[in-house]
C-alpha cells in the first residue's frame, strides 16, 4: 500500500506517529533510534526525511521539527537523537 503524500507538517507528523507506532511495538523499550526511523522512513515513502522537510517548508533540523510536534517525545543521548511517542511513558 502507497502512503498518502506527505503536503504539509500535519502529514508529516502523521506519517512518523504510524511509524514510530510499528517500529515500538512489541519492543520492551518505546524509545527509537532518530537513524533507524529515518531508515525506515526513507523505505516506505522513498524519499529522505530531510527531503520531505525541505519540500514543506520547514526548517532543515529534524529535531528541531519533532521537538515542535506534541505527539512526541525526543531526547539527546551522547551523539544519538531518541524519539518516542508522547502518550507513551
Amino acid at each position: 500500500m502507497v502512503p498518502p503524500p506527505i503536503t504539509d507538517a500535519h502529514r508529516l507528523e502523521q506519517a512518523l506517529i504510524t511509524l514510530l507506532w510499528r517500529l515500538s511495538s512489541g519492543q520492551t523499550d518505546s524509545q527509537i533510534q532518530l537513524s533507524v526511523l529515518a531508515t525506515y522512513f526513507a523505505h516506505v515513502h522513498q524519499e529522505s526525511m530531510s527531503a520531505a522537510l525541505k519540500r514543506i517548508g520547514e526548517p532543515k533540523g529534524l529535531p528541531k521539527f519533532l521537538a515542535k510536534c506534541r505527539s512526541f517525545k525526543v531526547q539527546q543521548q551522547g551523539q544519538d537523537w531518541r524519539i518516542t511517542l508522547a502518550c507513551v511513558s
